[in-house]
């Protein structure tokens, strides 16, 4: 049974009012919670009673917080096994963006999509849009994994978006993203001792810059003028299978 009721107390010698929505959630367990208005009221208990009908629902009280979920879901991405330099990512986008926020503290319960979408362009207005959409798919993978956990009805964040500047975007272009022949004959001019096979490597082979710290001697035959990428490395030197199938080459 779920009722909507008046409640009017005096405080500082006037009359107040609050609309409280009264009902029981999937587990039979009762809940309280508070409106200003009567139409705020009925709007939120007509979708909590679905939710309930569903066994999707998130009572407030039992709710977690935008920062909690992020720690939940890095926790899982690190028991993946995910490489360490995506695991450093995935943290900075927590600690840097989100949580600060003004969505960071919000119970997830109560984290709707106008807030997210506020979130999206605050983060348009101090960095850039590159990095905004990377902070907002981890946000929407924490929200995500939360409701995995039956920790929340819905992903707010969901249908939120930020679209590629497709105007503003360049391709690469010899002697602006891509170093012109000119350009490439007068960095290996310049380059000496063990420095000159890593830049030959790089311009003649197009290997990433992971493949190429992971590059052994047992993988190039200079008879052949071959060379085998079966293996990367990272940043700290941790050698790992290369990116994707169609890495190995």
């Amino acid at each position: 049974m779920a009722t909507i009721r008046k409640r009017t107390w005096r405080s500082g010698g006037e009359t107040k009012t609050a609309w409280v929505a009264d009902y029981f959630d999937q587990s039979r367990k009762r809940h309280l919670k508070t409106f200003k208005r009567e139409r705020q009221a009925k709007d939120w208990l007509i979708t909590a009673l679905h939710e309930v009908k569903e066994g999707t629902h998130t009572p407030e009280s039992r709710s977690i917080t935008v920062a909690e979920a992020c720690e939940i879901w890095l926790a899982k991405a690190e028991l993946e096994g995910r490489e360490r330099a995506t695991l450093v990512q995935y943290r900075s986008h927590a600690d840097l963006h989100i949580k600060p926020s003004r969505i960071g503290g919000e119970k997830l319960a109560r984290l709707t999509t106008p807030a997210v979408e506020q979130f999206r362009d605050d983060m348009l207005r101090s960095c850039s849009r590159a990095l905004a959409r990377k902070v907002l798919t981890s946000l929407k993978s924490a929200i995500k994994e939360a409701k995995r956990r039956g920790l929340v009805a819905q992903n707010a964040a969901l249908e939120v978006r930020i679209d590629g500047d497709k105007r503003n975007e360049k391709k690469l272009a010899v002697g602006r993203g891509i170093p012109s022949k000119a350009e490439v004959k007068a960095i290996l001019s310049r380059a000496e001792g063990r420095w000159r096979p890593l830049f030959v490597t790089a311009a003649f082979s197009g290997m990433r810059a992971s493949e190429l710290r992971g590059l052994p001697w047992s993988a190039v035959d200079l008879a052949k003028n071959v060379m085998q990428v079966r293996q990367r490395a990272d940043r700290w030197g941790t050698i790992g299978a290369p990116k994707s199938r169609d890495s190995v080459r």
